[in-house]
């Protein structure tokens, strides 16, 4: 299980985002989702939101939302 505290939301298209998120430690990580409509939606009221991912599912908002993970997670100050 991996996740954090969401400081950004890129849109990267179609109905693809990355959640960029800070964990406890401080360590950053960045997860690709794809969105129900629901970011679309609501965009940066997710911001400062506690999510974590595991087994292709990135879970938000007190585990009630749950988006489709695609790929893997991966520190986004190394990757472009």
């Amino acid at each position: 299980m991996v996740g954090g505290w969401i400081i950004e939301i890129k849109p990267l298209g179609g109905n693809v985002y990355r959640l960029w998120c800070v964990d406890r430690q401080g360590d950053e990580c960045a997860v690709h989702v794809k969105d129900n409509g629901i970011i679309k939606e609501r965009g940066d009221a997710f911001l400062s939101e506690e999510c974590w991912w595991q087994a292709g599912k990135v879970m938000l908002q007190h585990d009630t939302l749950k988006l489709e993970k695609i790929g893997n997670s991966y520190d986004p100050r190394t990757t472009p």
